[in-house]
């Protein structure tokens, strides 16, 4: 028995599927295969069963890779302990988030480098799904998301963790008539163009809208926030996103995008948080920035 067979276990485990552990752990799936067949030897019994669900564990095969998951948790704070040093750590933070997120992650950013210089950071942006996603899949260490009123379930993967609260806001041009109200009411917005961020959540608000009040002219969707922007800013379309997504990009802060509060809709609340498996070994250097970026929200 080694590490790599107990990490192996464990993620077919977790996948329900040696083909998926293969991949996110760019072992060959003979390999794993093999290592499967060996502890299996070694321990004298069977740890999966195959199915049309897929690779699933035995009675004693679920008690084993439980305390084979222990192990490897343990071996992580191992690791970790032996470079408490902070010169000494070295690694790199992955971290999935909603477009807008990102500008308010540069003043935790610049800050946790100066005793961290060796953490490194890889952002991934997408959709709140997607980010979901990535942290069920352990592909990355953690998530930011943005969610519409109580859209979140309860899920055996992972964990929300709320940080503020916001709201859905209408973004227009500077010249739209529009843009001379305080705020607007949805029967303000029927007439109007409109471009939105191709995601779950985002869809889910749009969704709700137009069963309430009526369907608008949906002009396109898109992934890429700059195009979003850009119709926006050309006055053909106005825009619904959370006030996490657009307060903070330079045609907003300039006047030239004008944000305004929608009311009378009971569906604008939004909260933004971070996500984290429950299944992976949230890493020291994610708990440090996880603090910087509750002191940037002022959360005790």
């Amino acid at each position: 028995m080694n590490i790599e067979q107990l990490t192996y276990i464990v993620e077919v485990a977790r996948t329900r599927s040696i083909t998926l552990a293969s991949e996110n752990l760019h072992v060959s799936i003979s390999a794993i295969s093999q290592s499967i067949s060996n502890l299996e030897s070694e321990f004298g019994t069977k740890l999966f069963t195959r199915s049309r669900q897929g690779s699933l564990l035995t009675y004693k095969g679920k008690k084993i890779v439980e305390m084979a998951h222990d192990i490897l948790i343990r071996l992580e704070k191992l690791r970790e302990e032996a470079q408490a040093d902070t010169t000494l750590i070295q690694t790199k933070l992955k971290i999935a988030t909603v477009p807008g997120f990102i500008s308010h992650l540069i003043t935790p950013l610049y800050a946790l480098n100066i005793p961290y210089p060796n953490v490194k950071f890889e952002f991934i942006e997408q959709g709140t799904g997607g980010v979901i996603t990535n942290v069920q899949q352990h592909k990355v260490d953690l998530g930011l998301i943005c969610l519409y009123g109580s859209l979140l379930q309860e899920s055996n993967d992972f964990i929300f963790h709320p940080i503020i609260e916001g709201q859905v806001k209408v973004y227009v041009n500077k010249n739209s008539l529009l843009a001379y109200k305080k705020t607007v009411t949805p029967q303000d917005l029927l007439d109007q163009n409109l471009v939105c961020y191709d995601g779950e959540h985002i869809n889910w608000f749009v969704d709700d809208f137009f069963s309430k009040y009526g369907p608008m002219n949906i002009l396109f969707s898109s992934n890429q926030t700059e195009g979003i922007i850009k119709a926006v800013l050309e006055g053909v379309a106005i825009s619904f996103a959370s006030d996490f997504s657009y307060e903070n990009h330079p045609q907003v802060l300039n006047g030239n995008i004008i944000s305004l509060e929608i009311i009378e809709n009971d569906a604008v609340k939004v909260t933004a948080g971070w996500i984290i498996s429950k299944t992976k070994h949230f890493s020291e250097s994610a708990n440090i920035f996880v603090e910087y970026l509750k002191s940037e929200f002022r959360i005790e």
